[in-house]
This record gives structure tokens, sequence and C-alpha cells, in this order.
């Protein structure tokens, strides 16, 4: 006989759990599979609630649904709607569905949480709206993905979107598709896959944060990027120019205004919309830095000049208020998106350089050319505006390597008594 039938036995049971220590866990009992009716009465109260339990295979993390179905009738008479008998709770528990109780906030689809990202990344991201918003345009809605509620969203789920993305065909915006031939194709999708994987998670991440939705995370907390497809840089582009190739640059260019600009992303390391959103003020002669405030993710950080970015800065900066840019057009108005190619471009053919660049570059160009003259990783993450080492040592980590390597040869300890034990002549163990 059922633990829960009866007001007498469930008291019973009431009882056995408060002595035990239990008072406050949910008693289970089959009834069928995959699914289970509970009792729960807590210490000091007159009577119990109803509880209904569905296992689900596809929930990673946790696999159980679980849902208050009304209070028992320990004491008072059973109606049907907020208290019932054990019959009516047993009903109930046969034909939960936890999607048909998803109301409000757990009834959002995977596209109504990007839907509610993107509204908030409109006025709160604006330099990468446009990237999330055509990457959810691309990548997510056109996929079976987006219309399955996020309370019933797997791992499994994701993971399927995640290969697909990294398996479909490269397609240009004229809608032209390019099959994938060769294994760095292979990466480069994958990469762009991984991109995709951020921008889904960091909106499901805010819907959490903000309470639009209450589900459980694990299912995208559990979703792992691919490994080991950092790209390799864009198609025909080059990844860092060399001194000489800069200095070419810069002799190519005959704006002024641009060549302040290009001789800003070489000294700083910053990016293009860094650059072009910079004020007189975030400029501090005393202590030679430049304070990027609207910098990716909206983090704020201090770069340090050396002479010839000071210079720049100073010359620049003179006798102007602390609110104009710094960085201004020939015609004295901002630098805007993607105002920067054209010219870039023509500075590139100018000087001749093979394979081309793009202003990006010139940041990857700034890292490289720190670590080869010496530099370290930990210090140029911090100029760069990255949190930890993990992204530049995939990067640049060989570039470090080749200096510590230059530095140990120049450095070694020269023990001459050492040679003794290990016998041989005297030039042998100098050698």
């Amino acid at each position: 006989m059922s633990a829960l039938k009866s007001k007498d036995a469930r008291l019973k049971l009431h009882r056995k759990m408060v002595k035990a220590g239990n008072a406050g866990d949910i008693s289970w009992e089959s009834i069928g599979k995959g699914r289970a009716i509970g009792y729960r009465r807590l210490e000091g109260s007159p009577s119990g609630h109803w509880y209904a339990r569905l296992y689900d295979s596809n929930r990673a993390g946790a696999p159980y649904h679980r849902h208050s179905i009304g209070s028992a009738d320990d004491i008072g008479k059973a109606n049907g709607v907020d208290i019932l008998s054990f019959n009516q709770a047993l009903q109930k528990a046969s034909t939960f569905d936890p999607w048909g109780h998803d109301d409000g906030n757990e009834a959002i689809t995977l596209r109504g949480a990007c839907d509610i990202y993107l509204e908030w990344a409109k006025v709160n991201r604006e330099t990468s709206y446009p990237t999330i918003k055509s990457c959810f345009r691309c990548h997510v809605y056109p996929d079976q993905i987006a219309s399955i509620p996020v309370s019933r969203l797997s791992l499994r789920h994701l993971e399927k979107w995640k290969n697909h993305q990294a398996e479909k065909a490269r397609q240009h915006v004229s809608g032209t598709e390019y099959e994938i031939t060769s294994a760095d194709e292979k990466r480069s999708r994958k990469a762009s896959a991984n991109r995709s994987i951020a921008w889904l998670k960091a909106a499901l991440n805010h819907c959490k944060k903000h309470g639009a939705i209450t589900v459980d995370d694990a299912p995208w907390r559990l979703l792992e990027p691919f490994k080991g497809v950092t790209r390799s840089g864009r198609r025909g582009q080059a990844k860092y120019l060399s001194e000489k190739q800069l200095a070419q640059l810069l002799d190519a260019i005959d704006d002024p205004n641009f060549l302040a600009l290009v001789k800003g992303a070489i000294y700083l390391g910053a990016r293009y919309a860094e650059l072009s959103s910079l004020r007189v003020g975030d400029w501090n002669p005393d202590n030679a830095t430049v304070t990027v405030v609207s910098g990716k993710g909206d983090k704020k950080r201090n770069i340090f000049l050396g002479d010839s970015a000071t210079h720049l800065f100073s010359r620049l900066c003179a006798g102007r208020s602390d609110n104009e840019l710094i960085f201004l057009k020939a015609n004295g108005t901002a630098w805007g998106r993607n105002h920067q190619q054209k010219p870039l471009q023509r500075a590139i053919e100018a000087a001749g350089i093979q394979p081309r660049i793009s202003f990006h570059g010139l940041r990857s160009s700034y890292a490289s050319l720190y670590l080869m003259n010496g530099g370290n990783l930990f210090d140029l993450a911090k100029q760069l505006g990255h949190s930890s080492t993990q992204m530049l040592s995939q990067h640049y980590g060989h570039l470090a390597n080749q200096h510590r390597q230059q530095q140990a040869k120049a450095h070694e300890p020269q023990v001459l008594g050492a040679g003794r034990l290990m016998g041989g002549t005297r030039d042998e163990r100098l050698h």
C-alpha cells in the first residue's frame, strides 16, 4: 500500500522524517516510467504539499523536472484545485507536463532570449551590436534550435547546433556558398562557431542574470567551444608587419590625420574603435598613459606609452579641451565605422606591402614587436586589455619563447669550477 494514500499514513511518514531530521525532504513514489508523485510536510506545518516529478534524459546536470501541484487534504477538504486528495494529486502527477507549466519567463524560446539580449546590447554594447545581430541572424535564427523553449534546451540540442555551424558551407553576403575543403578552412569554420557559441552563452547568461529566464543554466554552461582552432589569420592577409614594413606604410600615407591614427594603432596596440573614441582628457602627460574608457566589453584600462607615442600624443593634444576627440578626419569629423579601410588599402598598395594587412593587424604588429623586443606576455596582456595571457599564448607564445631562448643563451651562468666534476680538459670544461 502507498505510504502517501491516507492522511494517517502521511502523518506517520512525517513523524518518521522529523525524527530522522529529514522533514525538509520530499518523499517520492514511482507512478510510471520516469514519473513520480511526492509529498512533503515541513516541521511544525499542519499540512503537506504534493509534488510531481518527471525524468528528462535531455536535461544535462539536473535531469528531473519538479513542480508543486497543490496542498494535501491533511486538515482541509479536497476541492480538486489547490487542495488535493491523493487520487487527485496522482492524476495531476500522471499527466504532469513541465513544458505545459512553463509560463512567463520559462516559456521564452532561444530566439526570444537572443532578442532580449539584442535589445539590451543595442544600448549597452553599441560597438558590438552589429556583430551580435549578424551572428544571431546568420547562425541562430535560421536553425531549428531557435524555436526550442529555453526550459527544454539540452546540451544535446546545443552540441548538435554547434557541430552544424562548423560543418555548413561558408556563405558570402551575396548568397554564394563555398564548400569547405582544406584543413585550414575547417579550423576557420570551427573558430567562427566558437564566436557564435560565445554570443549565445552571453545572451542566455544575460537573461538568467536579469530574471528573464529562471531555468537551470547547466546545458549552456557545459557547452564547450572547439579546441585548438584559433584562426590563422584572414585568407591572403599578413598576421603582422615588421618594423621595416611599418616604416614603409607610414611613408606611403599622405593624409596627416590618417597618419596620426595609424601611428596611434602601432604605438598603442589599441583597437580602431578604441582609438576613434579617445578624448584629450584620456591622455595623462604626467605619467605618459592613455586611459581607454570604452574598451571591448566596456573594460577600462591604462596603456603606458613609449617615447614615440608620448611625443605623438603631446603634439595632438596640445592646447585642446579635454572633451575633444584626439583623432579626427581631415574635415574635422569623427572616424566612423569602417572609415579606416579605404585609406589603409591605398597606403598598403602605395607601399607595395604583400600580403596586405587589416587595420586590426596593426594591433597584432604591436603585440608581435613588443614580444620580439623583449616584452613579456603578462605585461602585454595588460597593455592590450586582456584578462589573462591564455589567448596571447596561443597567438604569440612562440615569439616570447624565442626571446626567452635568446636570453637564456646570453645570460647562461659561467661556472668554471664545475667542470672538474665531469672530467675533461680545461678547454673542454669551458666549452
